[in-house]
């Protein structure tokens, strides 16, 4: 299942948020030699309770914009986002 992200960078604190079209990821990594994505990548996989090799960044590796490759059941990815809290919505469009 692809799932696009938004990932804030470089924050004090780190959040998963939806806000009703995609991910809204903040991380405390750098956007440095591919850190913040690292780091995003083992939230997500965390999140969802999976190995970090199941969860893959397939387009963005170098934008705030990010598309996912989750290989989850389509079902357990609904349901945990769900689960999320509720962020504003962000304007910029992929």
């Amino acid at each position: 299942m692809q799932v696009h992200a938004l990932v804030n960078p470089g924050r004090k604190r780190e959040s998963l948020g939806w806000d009703g079209e995609k991910l809204v990821v903040v991380v405390k990594a750098p956007p440095v030699q591919g850190a913040a994505n690292e780091r995003l990548i083992e939230m997500v996989a965390e999140w969802l309770g999976l190995a970090k090799s199941r969860v893959t960044v397939v387009k963005g590796w170098t934008s705030r914009h990010k598309t996912l490759e989750i290989k989850a059941e389509t079902a357990v990815v609904l349901a945990a986002i769900e689960l999320l809290p509720s962020v504003p919505r962000q304007d910029r469009l992929f």
